[in-house]
């Protein structure tokens, strides 16, 4: 077989290849959800489909397509990679609705963390009025004062709250992999049956324009990128 053209995103050398699905074996394999987090997010990326809609839209439509589980997964690591990457500021401060907060704050409760959930619930009123006050000088053409310490009480509560999910969702895997199972193939074919695949040809393995799921995957971690670095709090010249 004869290898496909390159559409140009050059997939990173120390990317690992995502598992081909996400079956009970691939679970009951690890002795920790480290041997197993990174190939279940870049399955997860690799889901996300390719079409003119927006980067969250097109991540719910991926959710859709998923396990609750796995669903919440997604959620509760998204939201905890960006905070420990660009803090709670980089997970609040954003116009798109990248992060997804409500469905984020289900996740964390449906996990028994409400700390977490609270946490991001209270700051949700207080950075959207934050970021008007932050457009309000721009319009004013007064520098805002990103470090008057705003963020400091939050960050520590969120710290005090602890990663007790990533244990949580641990021993639920190992007590119960078959609701983090998922295979492509089948859950396409349900997404078609509910409308929100919107491209047919995708789900029968022809795409409309060249790619290989090494391309995919590094288009749709791109995509991911931009969108968390969209949300980071605007300078003010």
């Amino acid at each position: 077989m004869s290898e496909q053209p390159s559409t140009g995103v050059q997939r990173p050398s120390w990317l690992p290849e995502p598992p081909r699905e996400l079956s009970e074996e691939f679970y009951r394999a690890a002795s920790h959800i480290a041997d197993i987090d990174t190939g279940m997010w870049l399955y997860l990326l690799d889901l996300i489909p390719e079409d003119g809609a927006s980067y969250p839209e097109r991540i719910k439509l991926m959710l859709a397509g998923v396990s609750p589980c796995l669903r919440r997964y997604f959620l509760v690591r998204q939201f905890d990679w960006e905070r420990g990457s660009g803090g709670l500021e980089s997970c609040l401060m954003r116009d798109d609705n990248g992060m997804l907060l409500e469905d984020t704050i289900a996740a964390f409760e449906s996990l028994g963390c409400r700390k977490h959930a609270e946490i991001i619930r209270g700051l949700m009123p207080l950075a959207a009025d934050r970021m008007r006050r932050i457009r309000e000088a721009e319009v004013r053409g007064v520098e805002f004062d990103f470090d008057d310490g705003f963020w400091k009480p939050w960050e520590a509560r969120y710290q005090r709250a602890g990663g007790g999910f990533v244990t949580k969702i641990w021993k639920e895997i190992k007590a119960h992999p078959e609701r983090y199972v998922h295979k492509r193939a089948f859950a396409q074919l349900v997404a078609v049956a509910n409308g929100s695949a919107a491209k047919p040809a995708q789900i029968l393995g022809v795409a409309e324009k060249p790619t290989t799921p090494k391309t995919r995957l590094a288009a749709n971690m791109r995509s991911h990128l931009r969108m968390l670095q969209s949300g980071r709090t605007p300078s003010v010249s």
